[in-house]
Parts: C-alpha cells; sequence; structure tokens
C-alpha cells in the first residue's frame, strides 16, 4: 500500500513526541515505514533509529557554530533527544518563543526529508513530494508542549490519546475484568471456563488496551451466551498474547455473523483499539462455536538489578523506570547480590562504585567472574567521571550522576539493542 507522505510526516512527529515511551513507540505506525516493527525490541529499534536520524544532521565539525545546520541538529537534540521543555531549548539557543517555532519545523522537516528518502524505508511504495510544511493544529498542539494530536474530523482519535499502559500482569487484569463483570454474568447466568494453554506462563501486557478489549468482547459475548459457558483460551504465538473467546453457537448466529453489517459496533471500536497496539482480531463461526479472537503484543520485562546504598537513589530509579519495559529491583547491601542475582537473573546490572563497606570496582571484577553474571550487561554509575575505567575492567557502560530519566532509558535501550 502507498504511503503518502503527510501520513508519514504525522507518525513521525507523533515518534518524537513519544520518544522515550515504549508503549506508544511501539505503537507508531512509523515502526512498521521503517522495517523496525517485527523485532522483539521495536520500541527501542525505533527509538534508535531516530536520533542516529538526528545525529545525520549534524554538520562537519569544520562548519562555524553559528551555521544554521548546528541550530537545526541542536534544536532536535535538546528538544527530543535530551527532553528540554520549549523554554530551556529556546534559553539554550539565544531565541524567543516565536523564532524556535519556526527553526523547530523547518527542522523536523530536514529530519522528515532524511528519512522518507534513506534506505532505512520498508514500507512500500512513497507517494508524495517533500516540501515546506505550514504550521498546523498540530505544530500548534506540540509547540504548546503537548503530544501531537489528531484533528477532530478523524474517527479514530480518541485512540491517539490514550494514556500510555504501564505494564501489569495477565493474571492481575484478567482477574479485574471478570470482577467487573461479575452482575452481568449473573443476570445472564452464564459462567466463563478460562483454559491457558499449557504451555502458557504469566506475562506483562498493556493492561488498558487487553481490559477494554475484554471488555467488548465479553460483553458482547455474554447476553448472545444466555444460561450457556463462556469458553476463554489464552495462549503465547510468538511475541503476542492471543485470547480466544467462544461460545456454542446456534444457527441464526452463525448465519447473522457471516454479514459485516450483523457485527455490532463494538467491534469497529475494539479493531481501532488493536490496531493501534499492534494487536489484530478475528471474528470466526462454525456448527459448533461461534469465536472471537485477539492478539496483542506482549510487553517484557526486563530484569534490572541496582547495585547502590542509598536508598532514595534506588527509589528515583525506580520511578524512572515505571512506565518502560525495565522491572528494577534494589540492593543496597553488597552482601545480598549473589542472592537476588540467583532469584532474579537480571539482564543489566546497574552499580554504583562509591559505597561504604567494599570498593564498587571490586564488585564490578567479582561479577564479571561469576557464572550467573558473566553475560549480563553491566552499566556502572557514579559522580566519578570513570567511565574508561569502568570499561576497562568489564563494564558495557557509564551512566555519570545525576542521571536524568531520558538518560537511563536511553542506556538501557542501546544495551538491549546490543543484545538483541
Amino acid at each position: 500500500m502507498d504511503i503518502e507522505y503527510d501520513t508519514f510526516y504525522k507518525a513521525l512527529r507523533s515518534a518524537l513526541n513519544y520518544l522515550y515511551e515504549p508503549n506508544q513507540l511501539r505503537r507508531s505506525p512509523l515502526s512498521a515505514m521503517l522495517g523496525v516493527a517485527n523485532r522483539i525490541d521495536a520500541p527501542a529499534a525505533l527509538q534508535r533509529l531516530l536520533i542516529d536520524a538526528i545525529e545525520k544532521l549534524k554538520p562537519a565539525s569544520d562548519d562555524p557554530a553559528y551555521a544554521s545546520a548546528w541550530q537545526m541538529h541542536d534544536l532536535l537534540y535538546l528538544r527530543y533527544v535530551r527532553g528540554y521543555a520549549r523554554d530551556e531549548v529556546a534559553g539554550k539557543l539565544n531565541m524567543s518563543e516565536r523564532q524556535l517555532s519556526r527553526e523547530q519545523r523547518a527542522a523536523i522537516d530536514a529530519l522528515a526529508i532524511t528519512l522518507w528518502q534513506s534506505d532505512q524505508w520498508q514500507s512500500g511504495p512513497r507517494q508524495g513530494v517533500p516540501d515546506a510544511k505550514p504550521q498546523t493544529s498540530a505544530d500548534a498542539a506540540e509547540e504548546a508542549n503537548e503530544p501531537e494530536e489528531i484533528g477532530e474530523t478523524d474517527e479514530a482519535s480518541w485512540v491517539e490519546n490514550l494514556p500510555v499502559d504501564t505494564p501489569a500482569a495477565w493474571s492481575i487484569t484478567l482477574q479485574a475484568v471478570l470482577d467487573l463483570l461479575r452482575p452481568l454474568l449473573e443476570q445472564n447466568r452464564v459462567h466463563v471456563r478460562y483454559e491457558p494453554d499449557a504451555s502458557f506462563t504469566d506475562m506483562f501486557i498493556p493492561p488498558n488496551t487487553v481490559r477494554q478489549s475484554l471488555l467488548i468482547v465479553l460483553g458482547w459475548l455474554i447476553p448472545m451466551a444466555h444460561a450457556a459457558e463462556i469458553t476463554l483460551i489464552a495462549r503465547m504465538v510468538g511475541n503476542n498474547l492471543e485470547v480466544v473467546a467462544s461460545i456454542p453457537a446456534p444457527a441464526q448466529m452463525a448465519q447473522a455473523a457471516r454479514a459485516p453489517a450483523a457485527l455490532p459496533p463494538s467491534m469497529s471500536v475494539l479493531q481501532q483499539l488493536l490496531e493501534h497496539a499492534g494487536g489484530t482480531q478475528q471474528v470466526t463461526t462454525s456448527a459448533e462455536q461461534f469465536a472471537v479472537t485477539f492478539s496483542i503484543p506482549a510487553l517484557a520485562r526486563v530484569p534490572v538489578l541496582m547495585v547502590d546504598d542509598t536508598p532514595d537513589t534506588i527509589r528515583l530509579f525506580e520511578r524512572y523506570l515505571q512506565e518502560t519495559r525495565y522491572a528494577l529491583v534494589g540492593v543496597t547491601d553488597p552482601a545480598d547480590i549473589e542472592r537476588l542475582i540467583a532469584k532474579h537473573q537480571p539482564r543489566i546490572i546497574i552499580l554504583d562504585v562509591m559505597m561504604p563497606e567494599i570498593d564498587g570496582w571490586e564488585i564490578l571484577v567479582r561479577l564479571r567472574q561469576y557464572l550467573d553474571t558473566r553475560d549480563a550487561i553491566i552499566l556502572v554509575c557514579s559522580i566519578l567521571p570513570l567511565g574508561d575505567l569502568a570499561r576497562s575492567l568489564g563494564a558495557n557502560g557509564f551512566l555519570q550522576k545525576p542521571v536524568l530519566p531520558q538518560d537511563l532509558v536511553q542506556a538501557l535501550s542501546e544495551q538491549m539493542a546490543r543484545l538483541a
């Protein structure tokens, strides 16, 4: 299917606004356009592509500091990569708010053209000639430091503005939905029989999307299954959670369901909801049953162990990672490290080196000797600027305190992308 430049441009602006929000990046149509939608680390891959594209706008080192190309690169870097507010960017670049608005649109135009014409493109033929973009309502919204919104005439605009999903366990989400539906189930004398696949284990999912999808599907099926049973199956298909809800199908139901017009409006809502989250839905009928199937990408959480003798720092990093794919466990006593490694099997270890009872450098060397952590990613995090020393002793990267939330997420995502 041909992709219009305006569609691409709008997707790019939205992705820039959500550069450090993995759930939003996973939903972005830009992932498919740039060929990373099917990767298990799609959000991190898209984030890396956008940051790399911004870096490609950096002029040659011998260009004068006042050159417009430097201003364009620095504006995008400060606004999106570093995450500074508009007034902070204007101050750092010595611009008025009005000038910043003009320059920001020009910079996004340049970035869009770079990506539109790049070899990374994998989404089919491109239509339309990139040109300077006039200011739109989306520009005005972004310039007010708000996420980009789709116009009021777009029937699917509501789904673009859904809150970001904080990963939650499937079992907890399912139980909450069944509790909410209990009065409707009792009223229709319907029982839900839950049958997870034999190899199925609990997983982290986008709870808002899954919750609403279950409410739509079961809310439709419960009245039709009056005094009967709904079978609910959950299983993993690739990296997706697949849910099948089925009921015994009366003949008239099977016949009616063959006509698309017979489907209730709620199924159109379900389709929009799932497509926005990268999922799918399907209604199937047979002589024996009537079933609705939907699938949605699971949110695999990456276990992260943080070793720091300051509890406040651990709590701060926990807040930084609360709405990401990373699940942080903190430890203040180095004596507990080995036990927690065995329990959580962390993919990433964040290590402070200034601790009162044991030198963090010694812990780093010992971690690299442990069989369970030989292949783990280790990031040294310290106020001391000793990144070269950290890498020479086996660390994969270095974070200098104080650490901004976007810097932490970016560092973790970069390491996971390299690992993938």
